[in-house]
Protein backbone atom coordinates (compact mmCIF):
# COMPACT_ATOMS: atom_id res chain seq x y z
CA UNK A 1 0.00 0.00 0.00
CA UNK A 2 2.38 2.73 1.20
CA UNK A 3 2.69 3.32 4.93
CA UNK A 4 2.82 -0.42 5.61
CA UNK A 5 5.99 -0.77 3.55
CA UNK A 6 7.58 2.14 5.42
CA UNK A 7 6.81 0.52 8.78
CA UNK A 8 8.19 -2.85 7.67
CA UNK A 9 11.36 -1.24 6.28
CA UNK A 10 11.89 0.80 9.46
CA UNK A 11 11.48 -2.41 11.45
CA UNK A 12 14.13 -4.04 9.29
CA UNK A 13 16.47 -1.11 9.97
CA UNK A 14 15.97 -1.46 13.73
CA UNK A 15 16.37 -5.24 13.63
CA UNK A 16 19.60 -4.99 11.66
CA UNK A 17 21.10 -2.36 13.96
CA UNK A 18 20.84 0.63 11.61
CA UNK A 19 18.81 2.69 14.08
CA UNK A 20 15.69 4.65 13.20
CA UNK A 21 16.73 5.25 9.61
CA UNK A 22 14.76 5.17 6.38
CA UNK A 23 16.96 2.50 4.79
CA UNK A 24 14.59 2.40 1.81
CA UNK A 25 15.29 6.06 0.94
CA UNK A 26 18.30 7.41 -0.91
CA UNK A 27 21.09 7.95 1.63
CA UNK A 28 19.22 6.09 4.42
CA UNK A 29 18.39 9.30 6.39
CA UNK A 30 17.07 9.44 9.95
CA UNK A 31 13.31 8.92 9.79
CA UNK A 32 11.31 12.01 10.79
CA UNK A 33 7.66 11.22 10.04
CA UNK A 34 6.20 8.16 11.74
CA UNK A 35 6.24 7.34 15.49
CA UNK A 36 8.23 4.25 16.55
CA UNK A 37 5.57 1.89 17.95
CA UNK A 38 4.77 -0.13 14.84
CA UNK A 39 8.38 -0.11 13.51
CA UNK A 40 9.50 -1.52 16.89
CA UNK A 41 6.90 -4.29 16.58
CA UNK A 42 8.04 -4.96 13.00
CA UNK A 43 11.64 -5.17 14.26
CA UNK A 44 10.59 -8.01 16.56
CA UNK A 45 8.87 -9.70 13.62
CA UNK A 46 12.08 -9.36 11.55
CA UNK A 47 14.06 -11.02 14.34
CA UNK A 48 11.59 -13.90 14.29
CA UNK A 49 10.78 -14.17 10.58
CA UNK A 50 14.12 -13.12 9.05
CA UNK A 51 12.67 -12.88 5.51
CA UNK A 52 10.22 -10.48 3.88
CA UNK A 53 7.49 -13.05 3.06
CA UNK A 54 7.47 -14.41 6.61
CA UNK A 55 7.58 -10.93 8.17
CA UNK A 56 4.71 -9.82 5.93
CA UNK A 57 2.53 -12.73 7.00
CA UNK A 58 3.40 -12.18 10.66
CA UNK A 59 2.67 -8.45 10.38
CA UNK A 60 -0.72 -9.08 8.76
CA UNK A 61 -1.57 -11.71 11.38
CA UNK A 62 -0.59 -9.26 14.13
CA UNK A 63 -2.82 -6.55 12.64
CA UNK A 64 -5.76 -8.93 12.40
CA UNK A 65 -5.21 -10.06 16.00
CA UNK A 66 -5.10 -6.44 17.19
CA UNK A 67 -8.30 -5.66 15.26
CA UNK A 68 -10.10 -8.72 16.62
CA UNK A 69 -9.05 -7.84 20.16
CA UNK A 70 -10.29 -4.27 19.69
CA UNK A 71 -13.63 -5.54 18.41
CA UNK A 72 -13.89 -7.84 21.43
CA UNK A 73 -13.11 -5.00 23.82
CA UNK A 74 -15.73 -2.76 22.24
CA UNK A 75 -18.29 -5.58 22.39
CA UNK A 76 -17.51 -5.98 26.10
CA UNK A 77 -17.61 -2.22 26.66
CA UNK A 78 -20.94 -1.85 24.89
CA UNK A 79 -22.52 -4.75 26.76
CA UNK A 80 -21.02 -4.29 30.23
CA UNK A 81 -20.46 -0.55 30.51
CA UNK A 82 -23.16 0.89 28.26
CA UNK A 83 -25.80 -1.80 28.82
CA UNK A 84 -26.45 -2.42 25.12
CA UNK A 85 -28.39 -5.49 24.04
CA UNK A 86 -26.69 -8.17 21.97
CA UNK A 87 -28.26 -7.14 18.67
CA UNK A 88 -27.54 -3.43 19.00
CA UNK A 89 -23.97 -4.05 20.27
CA UNK A 90 -23.31 -6.42 17.38
CA UNK A 91 -24.71 -4.03 14.75
CA UNK A 92 -23.38 -0.74 16.10
CA UNK A 93 -20.06 -1.58 17.79
CA UNK A 94 -18.87 -4.66 15.88
CA UNK A 95 -20.68 -4.05 12.58
CA UNK A 96 -18.39 -1.22 11.38
CA UNK A 97 -15.42 -3.64 11.49
CA UNK A 98 -17.05 -5.57 8.63
CA UNK A 99 -17.24 -2.68 6.18
CA UNK A 100 -15.02 -3.75 3.28
CA UNK A 101 -12.61 -0.76 3.38
CA UNK A 102 -12.31 -1.20 7.17
CA UNK A 103 -11.46 -4.89 6.70
CA UNK A 104 -8.81 -3.90 4.16
CA UNK A 105 -7.18 -1.15 6.21
CA UNK A 106 -7.29 -3.01 9.53
CA UNK A 107 -5.57 -6.06 8.05
CA UNK A 108 -2.58 -4.07 6.80
CA UNK A 109 0.65 -3.66 8.81
CA UNK A 110 -0.35 -0.04 9.42
CA UNK A 111 -1.08 2.05 12.51
CA UNK A 112 -4.89 1.78 12.35
CA UNK A 113 -5.32 -1.65 14.04
CA UNK A 114 -3.13 -0.66 16.98
CA UNK A 115 -4.66 2.79 17.26
CA UNK A 116 -8.15 1.27 17.44
CA UNK A 117 -6.93 -1.36 19.93
CA UNK A 118 -5.25 1.28 22.12
CA UNK A 119 -8.33 3.49 22.02
CA UNK A 120 -10.59 0.59 23.02
CA UNK A 121 -8.18 -0.35 25.84
CA UNK A 122 -8.16 3.26 27.06
CA UNK A 123 -11.94 3.18 27.36
CA UNK A 124 -11.84 -0.13 29.23
CA UNK A 125 -9.15 1.04 31.69
CA UNK A 126 -10.76 4.45 32.25
CA UNK A 127 -14.08 2.76 33.01
CA UNK A 128 -12.46 0.48 35.55
CA UNK A 129 -10.57 3.41 37.06
CA UNK A 130 -13.78 5.36 37.52
CA UNK A 131 -15.40 2.47 39.40
CA UNK A 132 -12.34 1.44 41.45
CA UNK A 133 -9.78 4.31 41.67
CA UNK A 134 -6.23 3.13 42.24
CA UNK A 135 -2.68 4.15 41.40
CA UNK A 136 -2.02 0.85 39.63
CA UNK A 137 -4.92 1.36 37.24
CA UNK A 138 -3.90 4.99 36.66
CA UNK A 139 -0.37 3.86 35.75
CA UNK A 140 -1.79 1.18 33.43
CA UNK A 141 -4.05 3.76 31.78
CA UNK A 142 -1.09 6.07 31.24
CA UNK A 143 1.01 3.24 29.80
CA UNK A 144 -1.76 2.38 27.33
CA UNK A 145 -2.08 6.05 26.36
CA UNK A 146 1.68 6.30 25.79
CA UNK A 147 1.77 3.07 23.77
CA UNK A 148 -1.17 4.20 21.62
CA UNK A 149 0.48 7.57 21.01
CA UNK A 150 3.72 5.84 19.98
CA UNK A 151 1.74 3.97 17.34
CA UNK A 152 -0.12 7.07 16.18
CA UNK A 153 0.35 10.55 17.57
CA UNK A 154 -3.35 11.25 16.95
CA UNK A 155 -4.23 9.32 20.16
CA UNK A 156 -6.12 11.34 22.76
CA UNK A 157 -7.39 10.52 26.24
CA UNK A 158 -9.50 12.44 28.75
CA UNK A 159 -10.43 11.41 32.28
CA UNK A 160 -11.32 13.28 35.44
CA UNK A 161 -9.32 11.84 38.35
CA UNK A 162 -8.01 12.89 41.77
CA UNK A 163 -4.62 14.62 41.82
CA UNK A 164 -2.58 11.56 42.88
CA UNK A 165 -4.11 9.43 40.14
CA UNK A 166 -3.62 12.21 37.62
CA UNK A 167 0.05 12.38 38.62
CA UNK A 168 0.44 8.62 38.21
CA UNK A 169 -1.28 8.76 34.83
CA UNK A 170 0.85 11.72 33.72
CA UNK A 171 4.11 10.07 34.72
CA UNK A 172 3.37 6.74 33.03
CA UNK A 173 2.07 8.39 29.86
CA UNK A 174 4.56 11.22 29.41
CA UNK A 175 7.84 9.58 30.47
CA UNK A 176 7.92 7.08 27.55
CA UNK A 177 7.12 9.89 25.13
CA UNK A 178 9.84 12.11 26.61
CA UNK A 179 12.35 9.25 26.41
CA UNK A 180 11.53 8.62 22.76
CA UNK A 181 11.79 12.33 21.99
CA UNK A 182 15.23 12.48 23.60
CA UNK A 183 16.53 9.42 21.72
CA UNK A 184 15.09 10.60 18.42
CA UNK A 185 16.59 14.07 18.83
CA UNK A 186 19.99 12.47 19.31
CA UNK A 187 19.60 10.47 16.10
CA UNK A 188 18.45 13.56 14.21
CA UNK A 189 21.45 15.51 15.48
CA UNK A 190 23.77 12.77 14.22
CA UNK A 191 22.03 12.74 10.82
CA UNK A 192 21.86 12.48 7.91
CA UNK A 193 18.60 14.31 7.23
CA UNK A 194 16.86 13.88 3.89
CA UNK A 195 15.67 16.76 1.69
CA UNK A 196 13.03 14.52 0.09
CA UNK A 197 9.50 15.89 0.64
CA UNK A 198 8.18 12.45 1.67
CA UNK A 199 10.82 12.19 4.40
CA UNK A 200 9.96 15.50 6.07
CA UNK A 201 8.22 15.68 9.44
CA UNK A 202 4.45 16.13 9.49
CA UNK A 203 5.09 19.34 11.44
CA UNK A 204 6.24 20.94 8.18
CA UNK A 205 2.60 20.83 7.05
CA UNK A 206 1.43 23.03 9.91
CA UNK A 207 1.64 26.83 10.21
CA UNK A 208 4.04 27.96 12.88
CA UNK A 209 3.74 31.73 13.18
CA UNK A 210 0.85 33.97 14.26
CA UNK A 211 -2.42 32.53 15.71
CA UNK A 212 -4.34 34.08 12.82
CA UNK A 213 -2.47 31.70 10.53
CA UNK A 214 -3.89 28.78 12.52
CA UNK A 215 -7.41 30.06 11.98
CA UNK A 216 -6.84 30.46 8.24
CA UNK A 217 -5.20 27.02 8.15
CA UNK A 218 -8.14 25.39 9.93
CA UNK A 219 -10.68 26.99 7.59
CA UNK A 220 -8.67 25.97 4.53
CA UNK A 221 -8.35 22.38 5.83
CA UNK A 222 -12.11 22.19 6.42
CA UNK A 223 -12.76 23.41 2.87
CA UNK A 224 -10.59 20.58 1.55
CA UNK A 225 -11.58 17.79 3.94
CA UNK A 226 -15.32 18.19 4.27
CA UNK A 227 -16.13 17.67 0.54
CA UNK A 228 -13.59 14.83 0.30
CA UNK A 229 -15.02 12.88 3.22
CA UNK A 230 -18.59 13.81 2.32
CA UNK A 231 -18.23 12.29 -1.14
CA UNK A 232 -16.12 9.23 -0.30
CA UNK A 233 -17.44 7.77 2.97
CA UNK A 234 -21.14 7.62 1.87
CA UNK A 235 -20.09 5.53 -1.15
CA UNK A 236 -18.94 2.81 1.23
CA UNK A 237 -22.49 2.55 2.60
CA UNK A 238 -24.60 2.75 -0.55
CA UNK A 239 -24.27 2.92 -4.32
CA UNK A 240 -26.64 5.90 -4.17
CA UNK A 241 -24.83 9.05 -2.96
CA UNK A 242 -28.10 10.44 -1.54
CA UNK A 243 -28.84 7.24 0.40
CA UNK A 244 -25.23 7.03 1.62
CA UNK A 245 -25.28 10.62 2.87
CA UNK A 246 -28.64 10.02 4.53
CA UNK A 247 -27.42 6.89 6.31
CA UNK A 248 -24.21 8.61 7.40
CA UNK A 249 -26.14 11.64 8.66
CA UNK A 250 -28.54 9.41 10.59
CA UNK A 251 -25.61 7.57 12.21
CA UNK A 252 -23.88 10.84 13.11
CA UNK A 253 -27.09 12.24 14.60
CA UNK A 254 -27.59 9.10 16.70
CA UNK A 255 -23.97 9.27 17.88
CA UNK A 256 -24.37 12.87 19.03
CA UNK A 257 -27.66 11.99 20.74
CA UNK A 258 -25.91 9.07 22.46
CA UNK A 259 -23.15 11.34 23.74
CA UNK A 260 -25.74 13.70 25.20
CA UNK A 261 -27.65 10.78 26.71
CA UNK A 262 -24.54 9.43 28.46
CA UNK A 263 -23.38 12.85 29.65
CA UNK A 264 -20.70 12.62 32.32
CA UNK A 265 -21.19 8.91 32.94
CA UNK A 266 -19.01 7.99 29.94
CA UNK A 267 -17.15 11.22 29.31
CA UNK A 268 -13.95 9.59 27.90
CA UNK A 269 -15.87 7.97 25.02
CA UNK A 270 -17.56 11.18 23.90
CA UNK A 271 -14.50 13.39 24.38
CA UNK A 272 -12.01 11.09 22.67
CA UNK A 273 -14.34 10.69 19.70
CA UNK A 274 -14.90 14.46 19.48
CA UNK A 275 -11.18 15.16 19.88
CA UNK A 276 -10.22 12.71 17.14
CA UNK A 277 -12.94 14.06 14.86
CA UNK A 278 -11.47 17.56 15.20
CA UNK A 279 -7.96 16.26 14.45
CA UNK A 280 -9.18 14.38 11.36
CA UNK A 281 -11.19 17.32 10.03
CA UNK A 282 -8.25 19.69 10.44
CA UNK A 283 -5.58 17.29 9.18
CA UNK A 284 -4.48 18.85 5.87
CA UNK A 285 -4.46 15.58 3.92
CA UNK A 286 -7.87 13.82 3.78
CA UNK A 287 -7.60 10.04 4.12
CA UNK A 288 -10.66 7.84 4.42
CA UNK A 289 -8.95 5.44 6.84
CA UNK A 290 -8.80 8.19 9.47
CA UNK A 291 -12.59 8.45 9.46
CA UNK A 292 -13.14 4.70 9.19
CA UNK A 293 -11.09 4.12 12.35
CA UNK A 294 -13.62 6.17 14.32
CA UNK A 295 -16.76 4.36 13.15
CA UNK A 296 -16.87 1.60 15.83
CA UNK A 297 -16.62 4.23 18.59
CA UNK A 298 -19.28 6.39 16.99
CA UNK A 299 -21.31 3.20 16.68
CA UNK A 300 -21.22 2.72 20.45
CA UNK A 301 -22.76 6.14 20.98
CA UNK A 302 -25.29 5.58 18.21
CA UNK A 303 -26.22 2.30 19.86
CA UNK A 304 -26.89 4.08 23.15
CA UNK A 305 -29.30 6.52 21.46
CA UNK A 306 -30.94 3.74 19.50
CA UNK A 307 -31.45 1.60 22.61
CA UNK A 308 -32.88 4.62 24.44
CA UNK A 309 -35.42 5.33 21.70
CA UNK A 310 -36.45 1.70 21.28
CA UNK A 311 -36.66 1.14 25.03
CA UNK A 312 -39.31 3.85 25.35
CA UNK A 313 -41.32 2.82 22.29
CA UNK A 314 -44.35 0.62 21.84
CA UNK A 315 -44.01 -2.99 20.68
CA UNK A 316 -45.31 -2.32 17.12
CA UNK A 317 -42.86 0.57 16.73
CA UNK A 318 -39.96 -1.58 17.95
CA UNK A 319 -40.86 -4.33 15.49
CA UNK A 320 -41.03 -1.83 12.63
CA UNK A 321 -37.74 -0.24 13.72
CA UNK A 322 -35.95 -3.58 13.94
CA UNK A 323 -37.27 -4.52 10.49
CA UNK A 324 -36.04 -1.23 9.05
CA UNK A 325 -32.63 -1.65 10.70
CA UNK A 326 -32.36 -5.19 9.34
CA UNK A 327 -33.12 -3.95 5.82
CA UNK A 328 -30.59 -1.13 6.16
CA UNK A 329 -27.98 -3.58 7.41
CA UNK A 330 -28.67 -5.94 4.51
CA UNK A 331 -28.32 -3.10 1.98
CA UNK A 332 -25.00 -2.03 3.52
CA UNK A 333 -23.79 -5.64 3.47
CA UNK A 334 -24.68 -5.96 -0.23
CA UNK A 335 -22.77 -2.75 -0.88
CA UNK A 336 -19.67 -4.32 0.65
CA UNK A 337 -19.96 -7.24 -1.79
CA UNK A 338 -20.19 -4.77 -4.68
CA UNK A 339 -17.11 -2.92 -3.43
CA UNK A 340 -15.01 -6.06 -3.20
CA UNK A 341 -15.97 -6.98 -6.77
CA UNK A 342 -15.02 -3.47 -7.91
CA UNK A 343 -11.46 -4.05 -6.68
CA UNK A 344 -10.84 -6.41 -9.60
CA UNK A 345 -12.58 -4.55 -12.39
CA UNK A 346 -10.32 -3.12 -15.12
CA UNK A 347 -10.20 0.64 -14.75
CA UNK A 348 -7.64 3.02 -16.17
CA UNK A 349 -4.52 3.47 -13.99
CA UNK A 350 -5.23 7.18 -13.67
CA UNK A 351 -8.54 6.40 -11.94
CA UNK A 352 -6.99 3.64 -9.84
CA UNK A 353 -4.17 5.79 -8.49
CA UNK A 354 -6.66 8.48 -7.44
CA UNK A 355 -7.91 5.82 -4.98
CA UNK A 356 -11.69 6.06 -5.31
CA UNK A 357 -11.81 2.77 -3.40
CA UNK A 358 -8.92 1.33 -1.35
CA UNK A 359 -9.41 -2.26 -2.51
CA UNK A 360 -8.83 -1.26 -6.13
CA UNK A 361 -5.78 0.76 -5.22
CA UNK A 362 -4.27 -2.10 -3.20
CA UNK A 363 -4.74 -4.59 -6.05
CA UNK A 364 -3.24 -2.17 -8.59
CA UNK A 365 -0.40 -1.14 -6.30
CA UNK A 366 0.53 -4.78 -5.69
CA UNK A 367 0.86 -5.40 -9.43
CA UNK A 368 2.75 -2.16 -9.92
CA UNK A 369 5.29 -2.94 -7.18
CA UNK A 370 5.78 -6.50 -8.46
CA UNK A 371 6.38 -5.43 -12.08
CA UNK A 372 8.63 -2.45 -11.34
CA UNK A 373 10.67 -4.39 -8.74
CA UNK A 374 11.16 -7.32 -11.14
CA UNK A 375 12.39 -4.98 -13.88
CA UNK A 376 14.76 -3.23 -11.47
CA UNK A 377 16.22 -6.50 -10.21
CA UNK A 378 16.96 -7.53 -13.81
CA UNK A 379 18.23 -4.21 -15.21
CA UNK A 380 19.91 -2.34 -12.36
CA UNK A 381 22.66 -2.90 -9.80
CA UNK A 382 22.38 -2.59 -5.99
CA UNK A 383 24.02 0.85 -6.01
CA UNK A 384 21.36 2.37 -8.27
CA UNK A 385 18.93 4.83 -6.73
CA UNK A 386 15.43 4.74 -8.18
CA UNK A 387 12.69 7.34 -8.48
CA UNK A 388 9.39 5.46 -8.41
CA UNK A 389 5.95 5.21 -6.86
CA UNK A 390 5.71 3.28 -3.56
CA UNK A 391 9.45 3.75 -2.84
CA UNK A 392 9.53 1.76 0.43
CA UNK A 393 7.80 -1.21 -1.21
CA UNK A 394 10.13 -0.96 -4.21
CA UNK A 395 13.08 -1.16 -1.83
CA UNK A 396 11.69 -4.19 0.02
CA UNK A 397 11.14 -6.16 -3.20
CA UNK A 398 14.08 -4.97 -5.30
CA UNK A 399 16.75 -3.97 -2.77
CA UNK A 400 17.18 -0.58 -4.47
CA UNK A 401 16.98 2.62 -2.43
CA UNK A 402 14.23 4.82 -3.80
CA UNK A 403 12.82 8.33 -3.99
CA UNK A 404 9.10 9.09 -4.32
CA UNK A 405 8.06 9.91 -7.87
CA UNK A 406 4.91 11.61 -6.54
CA UNK A 407 5.59 12.62 -2.93
CA UNK A 408 2.66 12.99 -0.56
CA UNK A 409 1.76 16.59 0.12
CA UNK A 410 -0.89 18.53 1.91
CA UNK A 411 -3.67 19.80 -0.30
CA UNK A 412 -2.87 23.24 1.15
CA UNK A 413 0.69 23.21 -0.17
CA UNK A 414 1.82 24.15 -3.68
CA UNK A 415 2.61 21.36 -6.11
CA UNK A 416 6.08 19.84 -6.01
CA UNK A 417 6.05 19.82 -9.82
CA UNK A 418 6.07 23.56 -10.41
CA UNK A 419 7.94 24.65 -12.43
CA UNK A 420 8.12 21.48 -14.57
CA UNK A 421 11.47 19.74 -14.24
CA UNK A 422 12.44 21.30 -10.90
CA UNK A 423 11.50 18.29 -8.74
CA UNK A 424 13.24 15.70 -10.91
CA UNK A 425 16.32 17.92 -11.25
CA UNK A 426 16.47 18.34 -7.46
CA UNK A 427 16.32 14.61 -6.83
CA UNK A 428 19.00 13.88 -9.43
CA UNK A 429 21.26 16.50 -7.87
CA UNK A 430 20.56 15.92 -4.16
CA UNK A 431 19.82 12.18 -4.07
CA UNK A 432 21.87 11.06 -7.07
CA UNK A 433 18.89 9.30 -8.64
CA UNK A 434 20.16 7.05 -11.43
CA UNK A 435 16.95 5.37 -12.67
CA UNK A 436 13.46 6.88 -13.13
CA UNK A 437 10.36 4.65 -13.28
CA UNK A 438 7.41 6.52 -14.80
CA UNK A 439 4.42 4.30 -14.07
CA UNK A 440 1.82 5.98 -16.27
CA UNK A 441 1.96 8.41 -19.15
CA UNK A 442 -0.42 10.72 -17.22
CA UNK A 443 1.70 10.60 -14.07
CA UNK A 444 2.40 14.05 -12.54
CA UNK A 445 6.12 13.38 -13.05
CA UNK A 446 5.68 13.16 -16.85
CA UNK A 447 6.14 16.93 -17.45
CA UNK A 448 9.34 16.77 -15.36
CA UNK A 449 10.74 13.98 -17.52
CA UNK A 450 9.82 15.92 -20.65
CA UNK A 451 11.41 19.11 -19.27
CA UNK A 452 14.70 17.35 -18.49
CA UNK A 453 14.76 15.82 -21.98
CA UNK A 454 14.12 19.21 -23.58
CA UNK A 455 16.16 21.54 -21.37
CA UNK A 456 19.04 19.23 -20.47
CA UNK A 457 19.51 16.81 -23.38
CA UNK A 458 21.80 13.90 -22.65
CA UNK A 459 20.84 13.59 -18.97
CA UNK A 460 18.16 10.91 -19.44
CA UNK A 461 18.03 7.92 -21.76
CA UNK A 462 14.99 5.71 -22.29
CA UNK A 463 15.97 2.12 -21.41
CA UNK A 464 12.80 0.00 -21.30
CA UNK A 465 9.15 -0.55 -20.50
CA UNK A 466 6.94 -3.10 -18.77
CA UNK A 467 3.13 -3.59 -18.71
CA UNK A 468 1.58 -3.61 -15.24
CA UNK A 469 -2.20 -3.13 -15.69
CA UNK A 470 -4.95 -3.91 -18.21
CA UNK A 471 -4.87 -2.07 -21.51
CA UNK A 472 -2.09 0.37 -22.39
CA UNK A 473 -0.84 0.91 -18.83
CA UNK A 474 2.93 0.54 -18.82
CA UNK A 475 5.88 1.58 -16.73
CA UNK A 476 8.60 3.47 -18.60
CA UNK A 477 12.19 3.40 -17.38
CA UNK A 478 14.88 6.03 -17.89
CA UNK A 479 18.53 6.02 -16.85
CA UNK A 480 20.51 9.09 -15.84
CA UNK A 481 23.55 8.81 -18.12
CA UNK A 482 25.08 12.25 -17.53
CA UNK A 483 24.66 14.64 -14.61
CA UNK A 484 24.85 18.03 -16.25
CA UNK A 485 24.88 19.84 -12.94
CA UNK A 486 24.83 23.40 -14.25
CA UNK A 487 21.85 22.69 -16.48
CA UNK A 488 19.99 20.76 -13.78
CA UNK A 489 20.66 23.51 -11.24
CA UNK A 490 19.18 26.07 -13.64
CA UNK A 491 16.15 23.85 -14.16
CA UNK A 492 15.71 23.44 -10.42
CA UNK A 493 15.81 27.22 -9.92
CA UNK A 494 13.29 27.80 -12.71
CA UNK A 495 15.77 29.78 -14.79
Amino acid sequence: FHDDAVYVALGQALAQGHGYHSIYAAGAPVHLKYPPGLPALCAILWMVGRSLPVVTYLAVASSIAATATAAGLLWWFGRSELGLGRGIALACAVGPFFLDPVLLYLSLPASEPYFVLGWAALLAFSSRLRRAPGVGLAVALGAVAAATTLFRVQALAFQRTPARLLAAFGASSLLPLALWSWVHRAWVAAGPISTQPDEASYLTWLPAAHPTQWVAFALAALRVNWPAYGSQIPRYLSASPVAGIGLLSLSAGLAMAGAVRLGRSQLPLGLTLAGNAVVVLLWPWPQDRLVLSMLPFAGLLAGVALADVLGRSSLPFRRAAYTALALLGASVALRQKELRGFAYRPVSPRVVLQMPYPGHFIVANRRLVAVVSAWLRDHTVPGDRVMADAPAAIYLYSGRQAVAAAPARSALEPSWFEPPGAYLASRILDDRVSVVALTDIRHPLTPDVAAVFQRCPGVLRYVGTAPWWEGPARAFFYRVVERREACLEALRNGS
